[in-house]
C-alpha cells in the first residue's frame, strides 16, 4: 500500500476510481458507490500556500449518501496519513 498522497502526488485517482481530470495541483474523479453504482465526485486540489490538498467528495443523486463520502474522505485521510510518515520515494524512469 502506497498511500493516497502518493496516488495524488503522481496524478492517479483513489482506488475503485476513474481519474477524469489531471491537471497541475488538480485532479477529479468519479468513483461508482458500492451497491447501486451511483456516480459520485471527488475533486483534488494542492493548496500549496496552505500545504494542505483540499478535498471534495459529493453524491450527484439523493439528498443522503448515508455518509458514504465521508467515509470516503476519512480513508483517504488515514492514507494520506499512512503514505506522511513512510519516506516518498520517486518513481523510476
Amino acid at each position: 500500500e502506497q498511500g493516497g498522497r502518493r496516488e495524488c502526488a503522481r496524478g492517479q485517482a483513489p482506488p475503485g476510481c476513474v481519474l477524469v481530470t489531471r491537471e497541475p495541483g488538480y485532479l477529479y474523479a468519479q468513483c461508482p458507490t458500492r451497491w447501486l453504482k451511483f456516480t459520485d465526485d471527488v475533486e483534488f486540489y494542492l493548496d500549496e500556500t496552505a500545504g494542505v490538498i483540499q478535498v471534495r467528495s459529493s453524491s450527484r443523486l439523493g439528498s443522503k449518501d448515508f455518509s458514504v463520502n465521508r467515509a470516503r474522505v476519512e480513508a483517504l485521510r488515514a492514507r494520506f496519513a499512512q503514505a506522511a510518515s513512510t519516506p516518498m520515494a520517486l518513481p523510476d524512469r
